[in-house]
């Protein structure tokens, strides 16, 4: 019931996409957490973290990252800065490299977690996502095809130190 009360709830999607998922809970606690949230006007960011391992401590780093990652903060996040006031969007590559840094000590205690962080932008029909150690997205159209969007991607958060450049942006138009 922990895990299921940290899932979008309430969700009013932008004109013109749908958003759904499928949340199947397995018998024990786990460390898995996603989440879709509007950024601004315009722009709607997402994330799917799957931390390494079940049982409590897996469940408690899950918590922790969801906490970490709250949408609704108003001063510097992991999604926005506040420049001269006024806050900007922090793209998804840099995103996740700032927040990579906040786990470097995961490796000593051989723990980890994959993750992939998105910026959907309906007007522009456009998303750009990051992701590390976590399978690539997959778009499903509305006429009922799909397609796996294939990328870098990166080792899981935690288990080496990792350079800027393993965060590597990609974008698509929809």
């Amino acid at each position: 019931e922990i895990q299921k009360s940290l899932l979008p709830t309430n969700l009013v999607p932008p004109p013109g996409i749908r958003i759904s998922w499928r949340y199947q809970p397995c018998s024990f606690v786990a460390g898995d957490i996603f989440n879709i949230f509007p950024l601004d006007e315009k722009n709607w960011g997402f994330y799917s973290v799957d931390v390494s391992g079940h049982g409590l401590p897996s469940a408690i780093l899950s918590v922790t990252i969801f906490r970490l990652l709250n949408p609704t903060q108003i001063e510097d996040s992991v999604f926005r800065n506040i420049n001269n006031g006024s806050p900007t969007l922090v793209p998804p590559d840099r995103a996740l490299t700032d927040f990579a840094s906040k786990f470097s000590f995961l490796a000593e205690e051989s723990r980890f977690f994959c993750m992939l962080y998105g910026l959907l932008q309906p007007a522009e029909r456009r998303i750009s996502w990051c992701r590390m150690g976590h399978p690539p997205p997959v778009h499903v159209r509305s006429s009922g095809g799909s397609r796996l969007l294939e990328d870098t991607g990166g080792p899981p958060m935690g288990m080496i130190e990792l350079p800027r450049e393993m965060f590597q942006l990609e974008t698509v138009q929809f």
